[in-house]
């Protein structure tokens, strides 16, 4: 075992570690004193994009996640013993586990007070190292649950998010549908699919072990953790390589039934980089800041014209980024709105950082970024590096080394950013209950339609 890597988090006061042990998997260990929670991941590239590859139906990956974190093992012989390990006593903590698969990953993971860490772990790490000779005393069970679970599910064509991912992921084959599967798919899982699929993703370089804790990991504690990289199968982490999301004109109406006004969102895509840009996290900040805050002032303070509206840049697992502009608007306002935003995101901004008007507002944005307060404790902190590093991304982000890059921030500099981002051809996303006709009519003639179109 070797540290290969460890950095300080200032802004939230976290030392964090990564070691690599013999076995090719790699620890992210978050030291975090303001907590007196373990939580714990066990993070594998195993989600359902996987599917075609190991030529199992879809769903597989979930069912996979079913079968490992709900049944006994090696570990726990029995149903009584396997679900009494996770209560609580005078003299242990209650431990609180789950799982999750999504496009990129299935993931084990739990959470505890922190003297119930070693417990925790142990309960994990049988999740994990399965005994695939026990799947078909289980599988029928699971399989019950699970389409029990698609019940639950609306019809495809019916769920919002879906239905966005579809439209602006479109490149990739397995959007537009759940990672759960069809009712079919699940039907016709076998038990050599599962053990196929388990195969082919669980290994010790396909994984990476995370663990954010109040206190340091003992030389036993990381023993404890060697000892179970040492049981996994043998294998390379899987790849993924991302398609190109054009940025093209586009636009979505979705209907949704017993919504309120109309959410309005504006959609424009940047790859990822997987080397950490501290002068782009620096420019990110500001931008979101700035359209935010104009939008607020202008559209909402002085017009009335929104109640809520705001910039936000989110990471998919997809390794793209989305510059998005989010509003939330009456059907009576929606005409105008689009207008005062076009005018105000195309017109306003450029005027407003060239004047004096807004050299107050950068000195105190600065002064914001710069004088952070206490942060939010999040429990996914060390999840999240682990992820990013699963995927091939630099994690080690000192927020130290933005702040020289804030402090010399001129207005030029973010008015030339702010145009970059802009120019890229948006897409448009609309979600309402008001007939699509109508709304549609109203956004044709508006000036973000007669401008792209």
């Amino acid at each position: 075992m070797q540290k290969i890597l460890t950095w300080h988090d200032t802004n939230k006061n976290i030392t964090n570690n990564v070691y690599e042990f013999d076995s090719g998997t790699k620890l992210v260990e978050s030291i975090n004193p303001g907590s007196i929670e373990s939580y714990v991941s066990i993070a594998i590239a195993a989600g359902s994009i996987h599917h075609d590859e190991v030529n199992v139906p879809k769903g597989t990956a979930h069912f996979l996640e079913h079968i490992l974190s709900g049944n006994p093992n090696k570990v726990f012989n029995n149903a009584k013993e396997f679900n009494n390990f996770t209560e609580g006593s005078l003299s242990s903590p209650k431990l609180f586990v789950n799982a999750g698969t999504s496009w990129r990953l299935l993931e084990l993971y739990g959470y505890s007070h922190f003297s119930g860490l070693n417990r925790l772990l142990k309960y994990l790490f049988a999740q994990t190292d399965y005994p695939l000779q026990r799947i078909p005393e289980f599988i029928e069970k699971e399989r019950k649950i699970i389409l029990s679970e698609h019940s639950r599910k609306e019809k495809l064509e019916k769920n919002l998010t879906v239905a966005y991912e579809s439209f602006f992921y479109d490149v990739y084959d397995f959007v537009g549908e759940y990672s759960i599967g069809t009712e079919e798919s699940i039907s016709s899982i076998t038990a050599q699919n599962l053990e196929d699929y388990f195969n082919h993703t669980i290994s010790n370089q396909n994984l990476i072990i995370s663990i954010q804790n109040p206190k340091k990991l003992t030389k036993v504690q990381l023993k404890l953790i060697e000892n179970f990289t040492r049981k996994l199968n043998t294998g390379k982490k899987i790849q993924f390589k991302p398609k190109e999301i054009k940025n093209s004109f586009k636009y979505k109406i979705f209907n949704k039934e017993n919504s309120n006004g109309i959410f309005f969102s504006i959609n424009r895509f940047i790859p990822t980089s997987t080397t950490i840009d501290y002068t782009r996290s620096v420019l990110d900040f500001f931008f979101r800041r700035l359209i935010t805050e104009l939008i607020f002032k202008k559209l909402r303070e002085e017009r009335g014209l929104t109640y809520s509206s705001e910039a936000n840049i989110d990471v998919s697992h997809l390794e793209v980024k989305n510059y998005s502009v989010n509003s939330t608007v009456t059907v009576k306002n929606f005409k105008e709105y689009l207008d005062a935003l076009y005018d105000l995101l195309n017109v306003e901004i450029e005027k407003y950082l060239l004047s004096e008007e807004s050299d107050s507002w950068l000195l105190s944005e600065k002064s914001l970024y710069l004088y952070r307060l206490n942060q939010t404790y999040s429990p996914r902190y060390a999840a999240g590096i682990a992820i990013d590093l699963l995927t091939g991304f630099e994690v080690s982000y000192d927020f130290s080394n933005t702040i020289p890059i804030a402090k010399d921030l001129t207005k030029q500099m973010l008015l030339d950013y702010y145009k970059k981002i802009i120019k890229l051809e948006p897409g448009f996303w609309i979600v309402t209950s008001e007939k699509e006709e109508d709304i549609e009519n109203v956004f044709k003639e508006s000036k973000f339609y007669k401008a792209h179109n």
